[in-house]
């Protein structure tokens, strides 16, 4: 009887142990993940969608140096940012535009470009 007791209650311990280290690891990764902010790209001419081809750079503005960290070749797109200042150049054929955007966690933009 005794045994039995001690059993039940190291599968108890066991079980608790489990469900604590599994709420840590949970905790820990949410916290190394980053936050990020949604940009969605649309290339439009005329008011319409560009299905042609186009080319998009997504730079880093940081500590006043600026890196190319993405190139997409799609009229249209939405790309997960890290939060900061960011250098967006959309190009087709002879035409290329530059804008500026920042990035805020947790949040939806949204940047149209028009290629008249």
């Amino acid at each position: 009887m005794n045994i039995k007791k001690e059993l039940s209650k190291f599968s108890t311990y066991f079980v608790l142990t489990i469900f604590i280290a599994l709420g840590v690891s949970n905790t820990a990764l949410a916290t190394v993940k980053s936050v990020t902010g949604q940009l969605k790209l649309r290339a439009i001419i005329d008011n319409r969608p560009a299905f042609s081809s186009v080319s998009w750079e997504i730079s880093l503005r940081k500590a006043g140096v600026q890196k190319v960290i993405k190139t997409v070749k799609q009229h249209t797109a939405t790309i997960e940012l890290e939060p900061g200042t960011y250098q967006i150049i959309l190009s087709a054929k002879d035409k290329a535009r530059t804008r500026s955007i920042t990035i805020v966690e947790s949040k939806l933009h949204d940047l149209v470009i028009n290629l008249d």
